[in-house]
């Protein structure tokens, strides 16, 4: 992938996202729960981060990809730092929460484990969660059919195998989503795949403006389901525990 056509998508990834971080902490997190400092593993152009942020006195946004930190929101309590959950770039002992948004799949590893007992104080909170859109229905009027080339993706990845981790909630549960058709074309053109096929169909470096006026020929308003999931533990950071 160029670094051009990456960051196309990653300003259409950050053009929109739909309020889908804020719902969910909205359901783990009490309204009494304030932290610290947070953590948001895999920020991306920084949605979560931001969500995060309304209950920490300081978030660190940590993002491997480059493209993505470009597109960053800025925010006055968010600090973005390149790296990865294997080789986070913050201190010892001094993170109270820690967020994946969509990144533990990606992230989970021996090494990430000794690097959230390392950066976390103990009993720190530890949040997991994802969403998926589900674009069916809008595809099907294009007549696109996707791939029924199997993923190994696990929207459910949790901790729950690791004796460090205490649980406190796993749930999954389908809402209803609706957001106006320019918005709609942004989640579409922030996937890779959706965005090859309409450069394809348009014959365009860049569809949003076709993409958009299709869509409000059918409906200026969409409405989708989304399937959401989150898991809320703490960690124990003892060094002798097993």
């Amino acid at each position: 992938m160029s670094e051009k056509y990456d960051e196309v998508i990653a300003s259409h990834y950050s053009a929109y996202r739909p309020p889908l971080h804020k719902m969910i902490l909205n359901k783990v997190i009490s309204i009494n729960e304030k932290f610290g400092n947070g953590l948001d593993i895999g920020c991306g152009t920084g949605c979560s981060a931001i969500a995060l942020a309304k209950y920490c006195s300081n978030v660190y946004g940590i993002e491997p990809s480059k493209s993505m930190l470009k597109e960053a929101i800025s925010h006055e309590n968010i600090t973005y730092l390149q790296g990865s959950g294997d080789s986070l770039p913050v201190p010892d002992n001094s993170i109270n929460i820690v967020t994946f948004a969509g990144s533990l799949f990606y992230a989970k590893s021996v090494e990430l484990i000794k690097e959230l007992r390392r950066v976390c104080l103990d009993k720190s909170v530890i949040i997991i969660y994802d969403f998926k859109v589900l674009l069916d229905d809008v595809l099907n009027h294009f007549n696109i059919v996707r791939s029924n080339t199997i993923s190994d993706y696990d929207y459910e990845v949790n901790f729950n195998d690791n004796a460090h981790f205490t649980n406190i909630i796993v749930h999954k549960e389908q809402i209803n989503l609706t957001i106006e058709a320019e918005n709609l074309a942004h989640i579409m053109l922030g996937d890779s795949n959706i965005y090859n096929v309409f450069v394809k169909k348009y014959n365009v470096a860049d569809p949003f403006q076709l993409l958009v006026k299709e869509l409000k020929t059918v409906n200026p308003e969409w409405t989708l389901k989304v399937n959401i999931y989150f898991s809320k533990y703490q960690i124990d950071i003892r060094e002798n525990k097993p």
